[in-house]
């Protein structure tokens, strides 16, 4: 029915939201993240007062699932470092998403999204030590509260782990970190209602993306995957930038 609403939310942003997650769970369970780049900019469009809380809770069966096949693979060294940048960046993600407006918002999701798809154009070579995990866990940190993407960041000083290792050590990381931002904006009164109602709903979506996603690894060929959903996710954000200026 056109116009009906639950939880205070229009059936068709409903419908936008779910798809959304959907395929970035499939483009999660494929590429290793992505839910975040892939849903962002089209949420933060069509209904910004979700952002970012549906997002961190429909994506966190994600990690629950990968660890459910990899957890013997997880570095708890770097997860150690990588979580010593994240606690305090929680807080400055807290305090942005606290004060910002919406436009203000919708700038930051689509300018991360834009940095994570630049970023993805080049195989960057960063040392792995200390002071780079815990940079890492710091950026991460604060793109995963105030925009839902988290992952560029631990992927790029995570590059050349194994891949189960990597998978492993990000589900950890974006596990607890959902667990830290959700409890740092219902804190500040930062977080509606409606979004975490409707990111809980939105879960069997995530799960059922990730399941196909682990049907579709075999099948479908990386580079052009990732080129379709750089393409894609661009032009969201792109869209998205232009509206918020």
């Amino acid at each position: 029915m056109i116009g009906a609403t639950w939880l205070g939310v229009d059936a068709g942003v409903w419908l936008v939201v779910l798809a959304m997650v959907l395929i970035g769970a499939v483009v999660q369970g494929v590429v290793g993240f992505g839910l975040g780049i892939v849903a962002a900019p089209i949420v933060a469009g069509v209904a910004p007062e979700l952002m970012p809380g549906a997002l961190i809770v429909a994506s966190m069966p994600l990690p629950l699932l990968t660890l459910g096949g990899e957890w013997r693979s997880i570095d708890w060294r770097a997860l150690g470092w990588l979580m010593v940048g994240r606690l305090p960046a929680t807080a400055v993600g807290v305090a942005l998403v606290a004060v910002i407006p919406v436009r203000a918002l919708q700038l930051i999701v689509a300018a991360s999204v834009l940095l994570a798809l630049g970023l993805s154009l080049f195989r960057l070579e960063v040392p792995r030590n200390r002071g780079t995990l815990a940079g890492a866990g710091a950026v991460a940190g604060i793109t995963g509260t105030t925009s839902a993407i988290g992952g560029p960041p631990l992927a790029i000083v995570l590059r050349n782990d194994e891949p189960a290792q990597a998978r492993a050590t990000m589900a950890v990381y974006f596990l607890v970190g959902a667990v830290l931002s959700l409890t740092g904006l219902t804190l500040t009164g930062s977080i509606e209602p409606s979004s975490l109602a409707i990111g809980a709903l939105g879960t069997p979506a995530a799960v059922f993306g990730f399941l196909v996603a682990l049907r579709l690894r075999r099948h479908v060929a990386g580079g052009r995957f990732r080129t379709a959903i750089t393409a894609v996710s661009a032009v969201a954000a792109v869209i998205l930038l232009l509206r918020a200026l």
